[in-house]
């Protein structure tokens, strides 16, 4: 089965490919899925819309840089550029529980008819980018035969 493509962002490059802070340079980059409970298809075109909002808030809130968000009914793709600084269990952290709390007071619904109390579960997949740019990863998740390969590989 093909998956459906609710939301799709990526943010243009900027001409360097390296961040500054402080006195140093850096380039970290994440690939970062998040699953729904049991992997149900609980988002929505509306919730996903409303997720692209949220997480721009956060990332921006928090210092973090929203490269690319692909949302699908069962999960969602982020890739993101953190600090040095930046602790990798806390920005998961900071992304499921503020999403999910967004999400749930707004919807509900959704809360009863899944009977869950958080919108992703606590399984997560976290990749480094490495050598891989974000324009292959972006061309990767909306090539249907890739992306499920890179679901496969980050089956929990």
């Amino acid at each position: 089965m093909p998956h459906i493509i609710l939301c799709s962002y990526f943010k243009p490059l900027k001409e360097t490919n390296y961040n500054r802070y402080s006195d140093l340079a850096y380039r970290i980059s994440y690939h970062l899925i998040l699953f729904t409970p049991k992997k149900q298809p609980i988002i929505t075109s509306k919730t996903a819309t409303e997720l692209e909002i949220i997480f721009k808030e956060i990332t921006l809130y928090k210092g973090y840089e929203l490269f690319g968000l692909v949302l699908h009914p069962d999960h969602a793709h982020l890739i993101l550029c953190a600090k040095p600084t930046h602790y990798i269990p806390g920005i998961v952290k900071d992304i499921i529980e503020r999403t999910s709390f967004s999400i749930l007071n707004r919807h509900r619904e959704i809360q009863k008819k899944y009977r869950i109390k958080k919108l992703w579960s606590g399984n997560f997949y976290i990749e480094t980018m490495g050598s891989l740019n974000i324009e292959e990863l972006k061309s990767l998740l909306q090539d249907t035969k890739e992306h499920d390969l890179i679901d496969e590989r980050a089956n929990i």
